[in-house]
C-alpha cells in the first residue's frame, strides 16, 4: 500500500514479520517500519486489534 495510507490486509500479510514503531499518526494510528520494506505503514487502531 502507498506510504501514508492504511494497509487493509495488514494483519494477514505481515504475520511473522518484524517491525519497528516509528511514530504515531493521526486518528490514533501508528506508523510501523518493517525490516524488509522500503517505506513505513500507517496502521489504525482497528487494524492493530486484528493482529
Amino acid at each position: 500500500s502507498p506510504a501514508g495510507r492504511p494497509a487493509h490486509t495488514f494483519g494477514r500479510g505481515l504475520v511473522g514479520k518484524t517491525g519497528t514503531i516509528v511514530g504515531f499518526g493521526a486518528f490514533g494510528g501508528i506508523t510501523v517500519q518493517f525490516d524488509d520494506c522500503d517505506h513505513a505503514f500507517v496502521v489504525s487502531r482497528r487494524e492493530i486489534g486484528k493482529l
